[in-house]
C-alpha cells in the first residue's frame, strides 16, 4: 500500500475518524518517505479536538488497523519521545480534507 492509497483511504473514512474528534492525521516513518517493506507497519501521527480516553484509543487504532487492512502505530505528538518528535514532526504529511 502506497502513501497515496493509505491518504486517500483515510480520507474516504473521515466520518468514521470524526467520530474519534479526530481533528487530523497524518503518514510518518518509513511508508511516508518510500522506504517501507510489504511488512512494515504504518505509522500514523494524530491530533484530535478534544481528548479521548484509552479505550478510545485502542477502538481507534482497531478500526484504522480495519480500515488499511494493515498494522497501525498510531501516535500523538505528546506520545513521541523528545528525541524523535523533531524529526516526526518535520516529515508527517498530513491528510488533507479530513
Amino acid at each position: 500500500m502506497t502513501k497515496e492509497d493509505i491518504k486517500r483511504t483515510l480520507k474516504a473514512n473521515r466520518e468514521k475518524l470524526k467520530r474519534y474528534h479526530v481533528r487530523r492525521i497524518g503518514l510518518f516513518g518509513s511508508r511516508a518517505r518510500g522506504v517501507s517493506r510489504a511488512k512494515s507497519d504504518i505509522d500514523l501521527l494524530v491530533e484530535f479536538d478534544e481528548p479521548i480516553d484509552l479505550f478510545a484509543f485502542v477502538h481507534l487504532t482497531n478500526d484504522i488497523e480495519n480500515i488499511l487492512h494493515h498494522k497501525v502505530d498510531l501516535a500523538t505528538e505528546k506520545s513521541l519521545k523528545p528525541y524523535i518528535r523533531s524529526r516526526v514532526m518535520k516529515e508527517v504529511e498530513w491528510v488533507e480534507g479530513l
